[in-house]
């Protein structure tokens, strides 16, 4: 990853940075009085501002430094970003053309990773010019279309499923940016009235839709370029919490403004860019602690880990604790969002879980509970076992560098072909192998060979298929996609002893995590947790997005668990993937499945040797 902090003047660059993760109120903002470190803007904010020429985003800091970009290529094909928006943590996007999506994307990374998507509204139908988030709901305007007869219309949409929430009818006809303004007045009542602001291009002026009486009102001029009137074009446009920012693109009139809460011109910049869209603005994040990976360590060992969070700051004085037993040997402020720490975890340290807690600087400080936990094993210096149905080959892969440290012919015990399930029963490894075999078979992997030692028919009578199998120290529970069962089954002869309905009609994976039943399902793209007492499912998180892929990507199939956190296989194509997540959700590690493309992979366990 690359970074830049040379200051740029009337000019906007790249680089790469993750995205910010939450927002705060906005603080007092100052005038570009010619200090250069006070900036033309808040201190405590950032830019996001849409370059459709480059098809990228870029991130600014209050004085138009470039901090990060992220291509858009794979993500808009041959469309354009239309809106732009940021809810704190990640980024919505508004494409037009041929997808016609609302779409959220993680810019944790070096690539954007797409969240959710789903259709914008109205059914797909017109353009989506822009979007703003208010803090709960996500606005669009719609510039209408005379095909399904649709006149250019606000639209406020739930986050979650894109429902829409409401809609209203604009008094103009060719609507472009688009801007949510908080309260913001000072003492004296002065600034902006709060609602969503749109510029309209053919009327040359912002309107303002006063959310607290539901209806639209003139705001001001739109600002005019230096090349007169005739290139007044307002494409994006934000709200810092004192003043509007306006990105103006018509060939030879691209220019960003700043403009008071009136509408009046303070600063003028004049954009390089050949074809600037859409702009967000969103406020430096408060200290925030919200991850460590990995979050698990053994005593005796170190290692490097990651802290995830927002606000960090770098300087003499950032600190990071993980409590009593455990050093921290080296840290390295990466950005806002990650810190890197060395570790090591003494022979003594108390196993259990552990706070972590980060120290700014300025003596601020932050505590996230149970964010480590010291484990008599280290379950990353165990195995993964993973069944491919396509090539048949039973894979025993290494977790810490994910080297194959062997392999097997799954058609040596199973000629029929459909590796389902694997469990470890603590001495040996299990398989369910659908097809023409449907049997559930205890297998022997000594001395590099494979065979069988014990087998049974697959419950109920060999009718639909075990799709995963797991123990609990004294039964094993082998979950079927068409009797929607869970069955509870004496391994020694196979016989069924109860079953469960199950939560969905697509079970895939089973596990035992801590005395707890878990399993996973693929049409609804969720693991869920057995409560016992109640007999009831309840859904624990949802299953994760595989890398450049979309929600529709996610087909989850085996599941396991490693002592602290789920192993969980996706099988999808190019999409082919191992999820290591921890119990509340958090997606910790990613790796791709050998053979991603080809493979099926269908069957997962994991075991400490």
């Amino acid at each position: 990853m690359v970074r830049r902090h040379g200051i740029l003047s009337c000019t906007l660059a790249a680089v790469v940075i993750p995205l910010l993760l939450t927002i705060s109120s906005c603080d007092s903002l100052f005038v570009n009085d010619g200090d250069a470190d006070k900036g033309i803007m808040s201190t405590n904010g950032y830019f996001y501002f849409a370059d459709n020429g480059a098809n990228c985003v870029l991130m600014l800091d209050n004085n138009l430094r470039d901090l990060g970009d992220w291509r858009l290529d794979a993500l808009t094909l041959e469309d354009r970003v239309q809106g732009l928006s940021s809810d704190g943590r990640n980024l919505w996007l508004s494409v037009a053309g041929n997808i016609d999506q609302l779409i959220l994307v993680d810019t944790s990374g070096d690539e954007v990773t797409v969240v959710r998507a789903f259709e914008a509204p109205p059914q797909g139908r017109g353009t989506i010019r822009d979007i703003a988030w208010d803090g709960l709901y996500l606005w669009a305007v719609n510039s209408g279309s005379t095909t399904y007869n649709i006149p250019p219309t606000l639209y406020k949409v739930s986050p979650t499923d894109g429902s829409i929430l409401g809609e209203w009818v604009l008094p103009t006809s060719e609507p472009r940016a688009l801007a949510h303004v908080p309260e913001n007045g000072d003492a004296y009542g002065r600034g902006a009235t709060p609602g969503i602001y749109y510029a309209d291009v053919d009327a040359d002026a912002v309107y303002c839709f006063n959310t607290a009486k539901m209806q639209f009102v003139y705001a001001f001029a739109s600002p005019e370029p230096p090349r007169g009137v005739d290139y007044i074009f307002p494409v994006g446009m934000c709200f810092d919490g004192n003043n509007f920012w306006l990105v103006n693109s018509s060939s030879a009139g691209d220019h960003l403004f700043s403009l008071d809460y009136r509408g009046n011109v303070r600063e003028m910049v004049e954009l390089t860019q050949k074809t600037p869209g859409p702009i967000c603005w969103t406020s430096m994040p408060i200290l925030t602690l919200t991850g460590v990976t990995p979050n698990t360590g053994a005593r005796g060992n170190t290692m490097t880990a990651k802290v995830i969070g927002t606000g960090f700051q770098s300087g003499s004085g950032l600190q990071v604790s993980f409590g009593e037993g455990i050093t921290v040997d080296q840290m390295t402020h990466i950005d806002p969002f990650e810190l890197e720490v060395t570790i090591t975890i003494a022979e003594a340290a108390v196993f259990g879980y552990r706070n972590v807690t980060v120290t700014n600087p300025n003596g601020q400080s932050v505590t996230g509970e149970n964010l480590f936990q010291v484990t008599e094993f280290d379950p990353l210096a165990g195995f993964l076992w993973l069944a491919d149905g396509f090539s048949n080959i039973l894979y025993k892969i290494r977790i810490l560098d994910t080297a194959i440290v062997q392999t097997w012919d799954l058609l040596e015990v199973a000629p029929g072909g459909s590796p389902q399930g694997l469990a470890f029963d603590g001495t040996a490894l299990w398989l369910s192998a659908g097809g023409t075999d449907d049997l559930i078979m205890r297998l022997d992997t000594a001395d590099g060979s494979l065979s069988r030692l014990q087998s049974f028919t697959a419950p109920p009578n060999a009718e639909g298929v075990i799709r995963e199998i797991a123990f609990d120290g004294a039964f094993m529970w082998a979950g079927n996609d068409v009797s929607d069962k869970i069955y509870k089954i004496d391994y020694s002869d196979g016989t069924v002893v109860d079953s469960i309905t199950t939560p969905g009609v697509e079970i895939r994976g089973v596990a035992v995590a801590e005395g707890t039943l878990y399993c996973n399902d693929r049409t609804l793209d969720s693991v869920y947790a057995w409560n016992a007492q109640s007999s009831t499912w309840s859904a624990v998180f949802a299953i994760p997005t595989p890398p450049g892929g979309t929600t529709a990507n996610r087909y989850s199939t085996g599941m396991t668990f490693d002592g602290v956190n789920f192993w969980i296989a996706n099988s999808t194509f190019e999409f082919d993937y191992l999820f290591q997540v921890s119990p509340d959700g958090t997606l910790l590690r990613t790796y791709e499945v050998p053979g991603r493309g080809d493979a099926q992979p269908s069957a997962l366990v994991y075991t400490q040797e």
